[in-house]
């Protein structure tokens, strides 16, 4: 339930950005699976870059907006995910054939995530926690200029 409120609290934010002149030439982020603390992070973050930023925490949040056709540049998925392990997430994205070449960075706590087996599943980078956050913004910026 309490990955419900977030949705939908978050959702009530976002879209209200895509109202803003100029945001179709924007980048654009999915938050897969972060804490509310986390995905604050992130938004807050990202947004300051020039980024728009979607989140969601539940299964079939998540599954329903990547099977969707709406556009993201990256994607990151953290291991606070419920339900499904990672990999199996990892596996789920690289699946879809409008998702297979999205770049794919993972935010793991220490230990809880195989970095060999995320890698091996089809993630472009594993930042293990604590990390610093310029690295995250690098990675995703870097993966993404291609």
């Amino acid at each position: 339930m309490g990955n419900r409120f977030r949705d939908q609290k978050i959702s009530r934010v976002v879209p209200s950005l895509a109202q803003r002149p100029g945001l179709s030439s924007m980048k654009s982020l999915l938050v897969i699976g972060a804490s509310d603390t986390l995905s604050r992070l992130f938004i807050e973050m990202f947004e300051k870059r020039g980024w728009r930023v979607e989140a969601c925490g539940n299964h079939w949040d998540t599954v329903a907006r990547l099977a969707g056709n709406k556009s993201f540049d990256a994607v990151i998925l953290t291991d606070s995910f419920k339900g499904e392990s990672v990999v199996d997430l990892i596996k789920l994205i690289r699946s879809l054939a409008h998702r297979r070449s999205i770049p794919l960075v993972i935010v793991a706590r220490t230990g809880e995530t195989n970095r060999e087996a995320a890698i091996a599943a089809g993630a472009d980078e594993v930042l293990v926690r604590p990390f610093n956050v310029n690295s995250l913004t690098w990675a995703i910026e870097k993966l993404v200029a291609g």
